[in-house]
């Protein structure tokens, strides 16, 4: 059976408070998605509903994310108890060591480990990091990738090659992620230096053997913390997109969105939304 791919936020709380993240968990508990495009209040399901949830499907790839999923208290009873067709994978800041080692890496298809700037010391050094991602290889993480937040108005290319070198004597596969807030203008010298770094942009959907093609709400769901089920992580800003929630009743799409296009983030579905929606509230 075709395998299903559910992406599962435990969390939106962070240890980090990067200036560039979309996502922010206010000190009133309120949650700023997408740069504030849209908020709700932070709920947290437990971990009986995610285990439930997971395992009412026969064959899954669950990847965690968030927010921090380590700071998700359960989570490795989550882990545990996934039906043994299952896989799962995690995107994770990974500066929490005492978290990391008391997983169990079976059954871990990628941790992908996020090379963050404004991480905390000694996070923030790569050699230090790097030695930390050796670690993880030792404990039984077998595939380990990492990705960095890759800021087009401030790095420049010397900056990146030597990173991406750093990376390549460790033999750990690296993905850069070009962060950009959707109004960012890219200039031309930029767009050559990001033409440059495109053996390094790994869509989704490449790491992941998933189609190429965009199926979200049928082979492919969100789930936020409170429970509810998006089709897409690029529709959570919009409340009438969600598919119900694991709590209580939700379903599948039962035709395809009107996106066939190769998973990106943020993809041209998003894009158009975010325009309707600042259209229509000047």
């Amino acid at each position: 059976m075709e395998e299903v791919r559910l992406i599962a936020i435990p969390t939106w709380r962070c240890n980090l408070k990067c200036s560039y993240c979309a996502y922010r968990v206010r000190k009133d508990g309120i949650i700023d998605i997408y740069h504030g495009l849209s908020t709700k209040a932070l709920k947290e399901i437990s971990p009986k509903h995610w285990i439930l949830f997971f395992n009412s499907f026969s064959n899954a790839l669950v990847e965690f994310t968030g927010g921090e999923p380590l700071l998700y208290n359960g989570l490795s009873e989550v882990v545990d108890s996934l039906s043994s067709k299952h896989k799962w994978a995690i995107t994770s800041n990974t500066t929490l060591p005492n978290v990391v080692f008391n997983i169990n890496p079976k059954r871990c298809k990628t941790w992908t480990a996020s090379f963050h700037f404004e991480s905390p010391k000694p996070f923030s050094d790569i050699e230090y990091f790097i030695d930390f991602l050796k670690q993880m290889r030792e404990y039984g993480y077998q595939k380990i990738a990492s990705t960095i937040v890759y800021l087009p108005w401030l790095h420049t290319e010397k900056d990146i090659n030597f990173y991406i070198s750093k990376f390549e004597e460790a033999k750990i596969p690296l993905n850069w992620h070009p962060y950009h807030f959707y109004k960012y203008k890219w200039s031309p010298h930029k767009i050559q230096i990001a033409k440059r770094l495109s053996p390094w942009f790994k869509p989704e959907w490449e790491s992941y053997g998933i189609s190429k093609i965009c199926n979200a709400g049928q082979k492919y769901f969100v789930v936020d913390c409170d429970g509810t089920v998006y089709p897409c992580y690029s529709h959570m800003i919009f409340d009438s997109l969600r598919l119900g929630n694991i709590k209580e009743k939700w379903s599948p799409l039962k035709k395809k969105l009107n996106c066939e296009n190769p998973c990106v983030f943020p993809c041209d579905y998003l894009t158009n939304k975010i325009k309707y929606v600042e259209s229509n509230s000047l």
